[in-house]
C-alpha cells in the first residue's frame, strides 16, 4: 500500500508579519514603504517502519 508524505513527516510551522508605512503626495497618490517577513520551521522525520521497506 502506498503512503502520502504525512505518513512520514510531522507538520511543520510557519509565521508572517508585514509593516507598511506610507505618506500622500498629493490627492490619490502616496509613496509606500512596506516589509514582510516569514520564517518556517523544518519538519521532523518520523523515521520509517519495517513494513514500508520493499525488499527485491
Amino acid at each position: 500500500m502506498r503512503k502520502g508524505c504525512s505518513d512520514y513527516y510531522d507538520k511543520g510551522s510557519a509565521t508572517q508579519w508585514y509593516t507598511c508605512i506610507g505618506m500622500p503626495l498629493i490627492p490619490f497618490f502616496d509613496i509606500h514603504l512596506s516589509y514582510r517577513s516569514i520564517t518556517s520551521k523544518n519538519y521532523k522525520d518520523k523515521g520509517r517502519i519495517k513494513d514500508d521497506i520493499v525488499e527485491p
